[in-house]
């Protein structure tokens, strides 16, 4: 399957004013507020690497806006990001596994980390979303993120990707 979104389609989902409304945000709200150009600003990777792969799409996850019990070794209030996926626009679909990281790894796109190539036994992976984060600084590991190698889908789910979120995570306090 492919998904490639379009201000027509979105307009037929959510209406004229919300599709006005999403891109307003977007694009007009003063950038010193909006966190994702707060992150363009702090992210130096990120402009160079949107120039570059014009029909990517770069997916990742702004860190340090939670409070300080998840500051993944950002500090001074400062929002972070690391990278996870690439959705190819132009194509409609995902970038294989280890295409995505060496086009990260070689545009110097911080990335979220990478826990190595393992045979899914379910028993190894929940140990593994279970052990302390690699994350300088941050002694509790959220999960683990469990993908393919080659991009799969599935006709009732869609993507095979799962997370696996510790149980330390859900019962912290």
């Amino acid at each position: 399957p492919t998904y490639n979104p379009d201000i027509e389609e979105l307009k037929l989902k959510v209406g004229d004013e919300k599709t006005k409304e999403i891109f307003s945000k977007i694009t007009e709200r003063n950038k010193n507020e909006n966190l994702w150009w707060k992150i363009l600003k702090l992210e130096p990777s990120i402009k160079p690497f949107c120039e570059k792969y014009q029909n990517y799409i770069l997916c990742g996850e702004i860190l340090n806006v939670q409070g300080k019990e998840f500051t993944y070794g950002y500090k001074d209030g400062k929002p972070g990001f690391l990278a996870f996926d690439i959705f190819d626009h132009k194509n409609g679909n995902f970038l294989d596994a280890e295409e995505c990281y060496t086009i990260l790894q070689k545009e110097k796109v911080p990335t979220v980390p990478f826990l190595g190539i393992h045979k899914f036994d379910i028993d190894n992976l929940i140990s593994l979303s279970e052990q302390d984060s690699i994350i300088p600084g941050q002694k509790l590991r959220e999960g683990i993120v469990i993908n393919t190698l080659k991009e799969r889908f599935h006709p009732e789910i869609q993507r095979v990707i799962l997370k696996l979120v510790s149980v330390k995570y859900l019962e912290r306090s």
